[in-house]
């Protein structure tokens, strides 16, 4: 058995943006309420699956991450940030390859 009916909402908002870097290519994951402008209230809730953005928005994407990246060391270096371009990579396996810098395979 199914139930069908027209939805009230007439207008979409964005309550929560997530953007995971980690992946090649980044994704965005955003959880987003629909809702009916006459009483105000939240009709349902619906989440996309980071798969489903254009390329100039994955391009706006990168440039917030920078202006972000660009704050933060504002902020906590006292001083202009120097931007430089990025190679996409895959993600390393663990912690170990983020915290560790050295070139050499790790021995266990």
């Amino acid at each position: 058995m199914s139930t069908k009916g027209t939805p009230r909402s007439d207008e979409l908002a964005v309550a929560r943006i997530n953007l995971d870097f980690l992946t090649n290519p980044a994704r965005i994951y955003v959880l987003c309420a629909f809702i009916d402008t006459s009483t105000g209230q939240t009709i349902a809730w619906t989440q996309t699956d980071g798969n489903t953005f254009s390329k100039e928005t994955l391009e706006k994407m990168i440039a917030f991450r920078t202006a972000i990246e660009e704050d933060i060391v504002r902020v906590m270096c006292g001083g202009s940030a120097t931007v430089t371009a990025r190679t996409p990579q895959t993600p390393p396996a663990g912690i170990g390859e983020h915290v560790d810098n050295s070139k050499e395979p790790r021995q266990a």
